[in-house]
């Protein structure tokens, strides 16, 4: 009974959450900056200390959203908010992580060029995320890896190439293998059953 009452609060908690996120979603693409983002950026500065999941999560939402309506402010403080959002990625919880990387993400397509001067504070944690050994993670980390390396010159892609291509190869061949191991295992099953 204590474990079902656990359940039904952290579905209505979810639930609410999403809904949260949804309405102000809703104000921003209906109300001027002006009113919309000191309210967001006081929510940010009251729950940024808190280390729970669902406050993790929050932020990270609301981050995200301000990305596309509160940029000029955004764009001021774009070093302590970056500096905020990137100690997300090291979380050891799923969702947290996923909900960076969906952040980060936006912030590539909303914070364009100026998000792109902090590379060398991104594409270290992203590249070093790759071995993290959750699939779910590692396919999140890739998209966001995508979204950056394509708006990097060639100068600032020359620093990372090597690296994040010698992981990315190692990551294929770790599906090749896998693979190669499911059909040895299909194929001794087959034996097996004709004789």
């Amino acid at each position: 009974n204590n474990n079902n009452n656990i359940d039904k609060n952290q579905t209505k908690l979810i639930s609410s959450f999403s809904l949260g996120i949804q309405i102000i979603e809703a104000l921003c693409s209906n109300l001027p900056s002006h009113l919309i983002c000191p309210i967001l950026f006081q929510f940010i500065t009251e729950n940024k200390e808190k280390e729970s999941q669902i406050h993790e999560k929050a932020i990270l939402s609301v981050l995200g959203v301000m990305s596309g309506k509160c940029q000029k402010e955004i764009k001021q403080n774009l070093e302590t908010i970056l500096s905020l959002t990137l100690r997300y990625l090291l979380s050891p919880h799923d969702d947290v992580k996923t909900s960076c990387c969906y952040t980060l993400s936006k912030f590539s397509d909303n914070l364009s060029p100026e998000i792109n001067t902090y590379h060398s504070k991104i594409l270290p944690l992203l590249i070093q995320s790759l071995y993290d050994p959750r699939p779910e993670i590692k396919k999140n980390i890739c998209f966001t890896l995508e979204a950056f390396c394509v708006k990097l010159d060639e100068n600032e892609m020359n620093l990372y190439i090597k690296q994040l291509m010698t992981i990315l190869i190692q990551l294929l061949q770790s599906i090749f293998n896998k693979n190669d191991q499911k059909q040895q295992n299909v194929n001794r099953n087959n034996n097996n059953n004709v004789n």
